[in-house]
């Protein structure tokens, strides 16, 4: 089991990076939009959304987060603030799952997906 997910991530490791170096900017970001909207489909799971329309309908929606964040922090100053706030988020999520792993909620799931995912697409 270890093997193949050691094996795994050398593989997905020389993508990203072929994809970084080799690839034009933009086309960069749209490998990594495909990307991080394929895990927005994979964490609707985590919030309990079952059929394939409601997930789609998910991960369209973090991808128009996404598309609306990466035009919005152009400005320095808004990315700043957007990764501040991603910062801090990544603290109130550290304490939570420390001091209270158990609480789990689907649709906070899904809300927890969107802060995410945005801000690290967009780093």
């Amino acid at each position: 089991m270890l093997r193949t997910r050691v094996l795994t991530a050398a593989v997905l490791a020389c993508i990203l990076l072929a994809g970084l170096f080799l690839l034009p900017p933009l086309w960069t970001v749209v490998a990594f939009g495909v990307v991080f909207t394929i895990g927005a489909w994979e964490w609707a799971r985590l919030g309990a959304l079952r059929g394939s329309s409601a997930r789609i309908a998910y991960a369209l929606c973090i991808a128009l987060l996404m598309l609306l964040g990466w035009f919005g922090t152009a400005d320095p100053t808004r990315l700043t603030i957007l990764l501040g706030v991603a910062v801090a988020w990544w603290v109130v999520a550290f304490l939570w799952l420390t001091l209270a792993p158990d609480r789990h909620q689907p649709t906070l799931a899904l809300c927890c997906g969107a802060v995410v995912l945005v801000p690290a697409f967009i780093a």
